[in-house]
Formats: structure tokens, sequence, C-alpha cells
């Protein structure tokens, strides 16, 4: 945690909002597509237990899907 808020204050707020970017967009997009297969082969592609939303994801993906975009984020920034 610690570690994360250095990363913070070094890069800037822009961080912050790569990460609710990326949360939303991502937690969409698995929504979607989780829709859709279901609608179109007739089963789930993947199935949610604990806090699932609609069934086709779940309220504790959203910040597995900031992180990975924050690192991507990160990573790109770092090689280009």
């Amino acid at each position: 945690m610690i570690s994360y808020l250095i990363v913070v204050l070094r890069v800037g707020a822009s961080l912050i909002y790569v990460f609710l970017i990326f949360s939303l967009v991502g937690t969409f997009l698995e929504g979607l597509i989780g829709y859709f297969y279901h609608n179109i082969v007739g089963q789930r592609l993947w199935t949610y237990h604990r806090y699932a939303l609609k069934g086709y994801t779940s309220f504790l993906s959203i910040p597995i899907w900031g992180l990975g975009g924050a690192m991507s984020w990160l990573l790109a920034k770092i090689f280009i």
C-alpha cells in the first residue's frame, strides 16, 4: 500500500484517473461479453457467487480491473 502511495505521488493524479477508467470500462466490458455470450451460446462464460452484478460480473472484480489497467499504464510509461 505504501509503495502504491509513493507511485501515485511520483506519477501524479493521472494514475488515479487511469485506475478509475479501467475499473469502469473493464467491469462494463466483462459484463457485456458475459451477457452476449450467455444469450448467444446459452450458457454462462463465467459465474460469480459473491457480490454478483446481474450474474455476469462482480463488485470484487472492479479493483482487479483497475489494478491491471494501472499496472499496464505504468509499464507502458516505462518502456515508451
